[in-house]
């Protein structure tokens, strides 16, 4: 059970069982048992989640191990494919890519729907992507997490009966950074390589956006803090329910985007990106002084 204190608002405690039925849910997919390395580094992921749920793991402890399981993945060959830079360079993005999604969800998994429903979004992007190009490996993991999350989201919504718990935050987040990684590199178009961020683009801002407030007040920044984006709407008067539009809305435009965007060229796709970023920080900035 999650109890309540801390930056948590619910009042009574609430049961960690969403992050169980998703990794129930995905260990149903066939596919995943003939890349056992996948299959394990899933499995590490999960327990890692599930230990700290019950007993609040120190941040470096899991940090850790989330290293070792982004080391097995990139090893088996999830890992980017950059032409420009050398493979030494190549294997450092992967990992930290890896390490970065994963921990993003849980990063963003401070408020009912937040999580679960941007992965939802992003995982069915990701499908249709999938299914476009022809990878129908790619496309039935994809297919297989969206199938978990919806089984999950209708009990995360506000007020949420169920949580994901570091359990399916920290299996979401892996997922799509492998999901995000294999179809990148499957689509032919070179924008594709932007394409996750695009659609992942809202766990990364709100991520580099509450590290980037905790290091220039000196904190650490593997420590809880109020500096989530959707904390700092809520401190503004917005609703749970109105945030979790906000975001779900924001991030279908994004993942749309995805798909506008691998028509317009490389350099086009960089500055869109460049311009919603700066209209996401800008909005940040202002959010943070108020």
């Amino acid at each position: 059970l999650d109890k309540p204190g801390g930056l948590k608002e619910h009042k009574e405690p609430v049961p960690f069982l969403g992050g169980i039925g998703i990794f129930i849910a995905l260990m149903l997919n066939k596919h995943l048992y003939t890349s056992p390395l996948i299959l394990t580094s899933l499995i590490i992921i999960f327990l890692l989640g599930f230990i700290d749920d019950l007993k609040h793991l120190s941040p470096y402890t899991k940090l850790a191990v989330q290293f070792l399981v982004a080391g097995i993945l990139v090893y088996s060959g999830i890992r980017t494919r950059l032409v420009f830079i050398p493979e030494w360079a190549n294997i450092v993005l992967s990992i930290l890519w890896i390490v970065g999604i994963t921990n993003a969800f849980n990063i963003i998994d401070v408020m009912d729907g937040i999580s679960g429903g941007v992965a939802l979004i992003g995982s069915t992007t990701f499908m249709l992507l999938a299914l476009k190009t022809g990878n129908l490996k790619i496309a039935l993991f994809s297919g297989t997490l969206m199938a978990g999350i919806l089984g999950f989201l209708p009990y995360n919504l506000p007020p949420a009966r169920i949580f994901l718990g570091d359990t399916g935050s920290l299996v979401i987040g892996l997922v799509l950074s492998i999901i995000s990684l294999e179809i990148s590199y499957s689509m032919i178009n070179p924008v594709a390589v932007l394409v996750p961020i695009f659609v992942l683009f809202f766990p990364i801002f709100d991520t580099l956006y509450v590290v980037s407030i905790r290091l220039a007040r000196r904190k650490n920044p593997l420590k809880g803090s109020p500096d989530h984006f959707v904390l700092k709407l809520r401190k503004q008067g917005l609703g749970v329910p109105e945030i979790d539009a906000i975001v779900l809305l924001l991030t279908i435009s994004l993942c749309e985007a995805s798909y506008i965007v691998t028509g317009v060229g490389l350099k086009g796709a960089i500055v869109v990106l460049l311009v919603i970023s700066a209209i996401f920080t800008l909005f940040g900035v202002i959010l943070h002084k108020r």
